[in-house]
């Protein structure tokens, strides 16, 4: 038996096989798509029983257009909760670690994807990125924190609370002004001390370079002299809160017979 002189081999279309393969994987994620459709369908109408819902809502009605309404802004304000705490971060200048740009950018382009449907300001990533201060973050104000109805978030309360905070941190920086003058005077008055007794063993033996330690001692002291008069014109002022004497330094309390033998 002899092939035919005019006889073709075809080769078989492969293309057809990919479909076919194709469609079936599509029938069959139809069919799970339906079970599931069923499934909760059966939720649903299990759901509407028990909670006596007579009335669906459809696309036209009020409370479906306010729900919807409501999960528009609650995606709009988690992106603007997400832009915020990016915003801090930049602040806080993490782009000096080499992160890439692109952390930002997909963010703000997701925010302006949700701001634009609810007529809400959008943002540039040329503008966001040179704020220098949380304050130049003005959307901050439409965030779902309700910052702009928060009680400091009034200008009075806001210049009421930051004066009272000006003032409590002065009280301290006085006390701690107390604590550091003192503690300089103290130093002075021990330091004469000293001075003294080194200068009575320079003289009970003479050396060439006693010069030299005495002319740092009388410079010394006439520096002392010039702090003791701006610590006396301290103690003059008007509502001075501090002790007006000189403390005992920590060395010679320590070395008071009384404590030793305690």
């Amino acid at each position: 038996m002899q092939t035919p002189a005019d006889y073709h081999f075809v080769v078989p279309d492969q293309t057809y096989a990919i479909n076919f393969l194709q469609t079936c994987k599509t029938n069959t994620a139809l069919c799970q798509l339906n079970d599931h459709h069923e499934t909760l369908l059966v939720e649903i109408l299990d759901m509407e029983q028990r909670m006596n819902i007579d009335l669906r809502w459809t696309v036209n009605h009020s409370k479906y257009q306010k729900m919807a309404e409501y999960i528009a802004n609650l995606k709009y304000e988690k992106a603007l909760d997400h832009l915020q705490t990016l915003v801090i971060k930049r602040l806080f200048e993490l782009h000096k670690l080499n992160l890439s740009q692109t952390g930002y950018r997909m963010p703000i382009t997701h925010y302006n994807n949700l701001a634009v449907p609810l007529g809400k300001p959008t943002l540039d990533w040329t503008k966001v990125s040179h704020y220098a201060f949380l304050n130049d973050f003005y959307l901050l104000r439409h965030s779902h924190n309700g910052i702009n109805q928060k009680p400091w978030a009034d200008p009075v309360i806001h210049k009421t609370m930051r004066k009272f905070q000006h003032l409590q941190h002065a009280k301290e920086e006085m006390d701690h002004c107390n604590i550091e003058l003192r503690r300089l005077h103290t130093s002075i008055v021990d330091e004469h001390h000293e001075f003294n007794k080194i200068i009575k063993k320079m003289r009970e033996n003479p050396d060439p370079l006693n010069v030299e330690v005495r002319n740092f001692i009388d410079r010394q002291c006439a520096v002392n002299r010039m702090l003791l008069m701006q610590i006396q014109d301290t103690y003059a002022l008007q509502g001075f809160t501090g002790d007006p004497t000189a403390g005992i330094s920590k060395s010679k309390f320590l070395s008071q017979p009384s404590v030793m033998m305690s």
